[in-house]
């Protein structure tokens, strides 16, 4: 239908990238440090950080004892919390 198309189109001007490295599926993900880097949560008990730009994984966050299904960081990224 138009309408169909028409959201097609919407979509399709957003350029589309691949955040690669996590060995389970993702439960949350964020955009942070003013929309130039992503923050995820994911069910391998690990939280990354990628450049929103590029899609490169720049750090990977360790420890966590189960799945990790939240996350969030300040407003200057410096600090993030996880659930």
């Amino acid at each position: 239908s138009l309408k169909e198309d028409d959201e097609e189109q919407k979509l399709s001007a957003f350029p589309s990238l691949v955040f690669a490295g996590h060995t389970k599926p993702v439960a949350h993900a964020i955009f942070c440090v003013g929309d130039t880097k992503v923050l995820t949560a994911s069910h391998d008990c690990t939280v990354k950080l990628f450049d929103a730009s590029t899609g490169a994984c720049l750090q990977t966050f360790s420890g966590h004892k189960g799945p990790v299904t939240c996350v969030a960081a300040s407003r200057d990224g410096s600090r993030g919390i996880t659930g």
